[in-house]
């Protein structure tokens, strides 16, 4: 590699005036550099998040959570997110061992993609951890009527 590096500069030292051979290093040096920062800028940009809630609608590669409600206001706040092919789920087996009203962490992965339209926003969950079961709702009490015979 050092022998390539030392035949370049002996190159451009016996073709080139003195001058002119380190800005011609330093150029070919960023030129290189700036080919390969979209690929260092596009990890820069993935940021991962975690939010925590109740689950509302789930399949195998989808999970909504709500993860604020109001109910003085009656409004909810809801994240609905496509699940990754090598997402993780902690605590079950998979992902459809998790039902609605569970109460889960997700994380998720957010980055912005360019698009021929313009830069846009994408989340992907990335790991999905089970917290608690939903709480078990009461089955409603019901009472059976007995008929009495009335005699006239």
């Amino acid at each position: 590699m050092n022998l390539r590096i030392n035949n370049y500069l002996l190159f451009l030292r016996s073709y080139l005036p003195i001058n002119w051979a380190l800005p011609t290093i330093l150029f070919l040096i960023i030129l290189s550099l700036l080919i390969t920062i979209p690929a260092w800028a596009q990890k820069a940009l993935r940021k991962l998040n975690v939010i925590s809630g109740e689950v509302s609608a789930v399949s195998k590669d989808f999970i909504a959570v709500v993860y604020r409600s109001d109910k003085a206001k009656g409004s909810e706040e809801e994240i609905a997110l496509p699940v990754a092919n090598d997402a993780v789920v902690e605590h079950k087996q998979s992902l459809s061992q998790i039902g609605i009203g569970d109460m889960v962490d997700v994380e998720y992965e957010e980055y912005t993609e360019e698009t021929p339209d313009g830069q846009k926003s994408k989340r992907v969950a990335v790991a999905v951890r089970f917290l608690r079961a939903a709480p078990k709702q009461p089955e409603p009490f019901t009472f059976e009527v007995e008929e009495e015979e009335v005699e006239e």
